[in-house]
C-alpha cells in the first residue's frame, strides 16, 4: 500500500513538472504555514500550528477565471493547555487541491474547490504520553479562500478547509473514545505562493 501511494505521488511530480514548463501553464513554489483544530474532540480554539509546503500550477480559463492543482504537505491537528494538563495531535497529510480561481478585482482572487488528502503520519501527544488513536487514512476537505497579489511573481492567500468526512469515526456510527465521537478537521492556510513563470 505505502509503495502504491508513493508510485502514484511520484507520477503526480513527473506530470505536473513536464506540464509547467510544457504550455500556457504557470506554476511555482508555496509556503507557509497551517492553524487548525478539530471539531468533534471538545476541545475548542485554532491552537495547533503547523507547516505547509509544495508546488502548483495554474492555467487562465479566460480573464477572470482560472483553474489551479497543487501538491502540498500540510500538518494540521489540535493541541489544548491547561495547567499540567496537555493535548497535541499531529497529522501530517499530503494534500491534492483542485481549485476554481476567480479574479474580483485587480489585485484580489477568490477560490473555492476540494483538497483530496491522505494520511502519511498521525502522533499524538497526551500529558507528554504517545497515544494510538486510530484516524481515517483519507480526508476530503472543501476549501474557500482569496489572494492578495503582491507582486507579479509572489501572492499571498488564506484558505479555510472543513473536511466533508469524518478523521475520525464514521459518519454512520459515533465512535466513544476518548474526547467523544466523530471528528473532522477545520484549519486556516496562510500561505505565499511564488511564481517559476
Amino acid at each position: 500500500m505505502k509503495t502504491l501511494r508513493n508510485s502514484i505521488l511520484l507520477f503526480y511530480l513527473i506530470v505536473t513538472v513536464n506540464t509547467v514548463f510544457a504550455g500556457d501553464f504557470k506554476g511555482g513554489l508555496l509556503a507557509g504555514f497551517c492553524a487548525s483544530q478539530m471539531d468533534g474532540d471538545r476541545l475548542a480554539g485554532y491552537h495547533k500550528f503547523g507547516p505547509t509546503a509544495g508546488f502548483f500550477i495554474n492555467r487562465d480559463i479566460d480573464e477572470n477565471w482560472a483553474g489551479q492543482f497543487e501538491i502540498r504537505f500540510d500538518q494540521k491537528g489540535a493541541a489544548y493547555v491547561n495547567g499540567e494538563q496537555s493535548y497535541k495531535a499531529r497529522m501530517n497529510y499530503v494534500e491534492l487541491p483542485f481549485m476554481v480561481n476567480y479574479k474580483i478585482y485587480n489585485k484580489f482572487k477568490a477560490e473555492i474547490g476540494l483538497e483530496p488528502s491522505v494520511l502519511i503520519r498521525s502522533t499524538v501527544l497526551f500529558n507528554q504520553f504517545k497515544t494510538n488513536p486510530k484516524y481515517n487514512s483519507f480526508d476530503l476537505p472543501i476549501a474557500i479562500g482569496g489572494y492578495y497579489t503582491i507582486s507579479k511573481s509572489l501572492e499571498i492567500n488564506i484558505r479555510f478547509s472543513y473536511s466533508l468526512l469524518p478523521v475520525k469515526g464514521n459518519s454512520l456510527s459515533k465512535n466513544i473514545a476518548f474526547y467523544g465521537y466523530n471528528t473532522f478537521n477545520n484549519a486556516f492556510n496562510f500561505v505565499l505562493y511564488y511564481y517559476l513563470r
